[in-house]
């Protein structure tokens, strides 16, 4: 099994997230890792992902954007999806330009997987195809399963 598919599961996929800003993107998404990985720092990884945003937006273009950041108080890496209800901006313009959204935390520590993952998911959020299957996913599983054949 790849990394991207032993670390995105199912329950990390929000669908038709309905935010209206990145910063709610990350609040909920930040919330998601927290209660899924039955941590306590919810907001202290919303601040850090908000921090590393501040210094350069994430965004990818082609309706995608990975918000990460290394946070040295977790002891593994994390990762969430979701595809949200409405595009919105994650590059700061006025415009949508996200509709797709993988989020990644971890301890610096782990910094060759944080990498790992942010090519692996680059890679794949450049194919046209791909990307339009995941903003049309309906259930959670079937995004995981869009992804998980084609990351090889």
């Amino acid at each position: 099994m790849n990394i991207l598919c032993s670390k995105l599961t199912s329950e990390a996929v929000s669908i038709a997230l309905p935010a209206s800003s990145k910063e709610e993107v990350i609040h909920l998404l930040s919330e998601k890792i927290s209660d899924l990985n039955h941590l306590d720092c919810a907001q202290l990884i919303e601040s850090e992902v908000l921090r590393r945003e501040q210094m350069v937006p994430t965004c990818l273009g082609f309706d995608c954007s990975i918000p990460h950041a290394h946070i040295d108080v977790l002891t593994d890496t994390y990762l969430v999806a979701a595809n949200l209800s409405q595009s919105i901006s994650f590059s700061g313009t006025t415009e949508g330009d996200t509709t797709l959204v993988f989020m990644i935390i971890g301890p610096e520590r782990h910094a060759p997987l944080h990498l790992r993952l942010l090519s692996t998911i680059a890679r794949l959020l450049h194919d046209e195809q791909i990307r339009t299957e995941l903003i049309h996913c309906t259930e959670p599983v079937q995004f995981v399963e869009t992804l998980c054949p084609r990351a090889r």
